[in-house]
């Protein structure tokens, strides 16, 4: 992480000259540029985190989705165990 140049007072005080403007100026762009990169950087971290909130969430509906699938399965296997269950039953009666 960079750490800013802001001017301090005795910066402020060195300065007094018209022909120090310049140099101010110079400073305060760098600065601003500085901001502005930092800026960029927020807001991509900003998409990046909403885009990876969504995924999650995608993925959270998915799982209750699969869940809720697999649990009407198992219903549909247990059924089916019993009907073969009680087929076998009627076979050996049968015989």
């Amino acid at each position: 992480m960079k750490v800013f140049n802001m001017l301090t007072n005795e910066d402020m005080k060195r300065i007094k000259s018209k022909t120090d403007l310049p140099l101010l100026i110079e400073h305060y762009k760098k600065e601003i540029w500085e901001w502005k990169q930092k800026e960029s950087q927020w807001l991509s971290d900003k998409n990046l985190l909403e885009g990876s909130k969504k995924t999650i969430e995608e993925l959270a509906n998915k799982l209750v989705e699969i869940s809720k699938t697999n649990l009407a399965l198992q219903k549909e296997i247990e059924e089916l165990r019993k009907e073969i269950i009680n087929e076998d039953l009627e076979n050996i009666e049968k015989c």
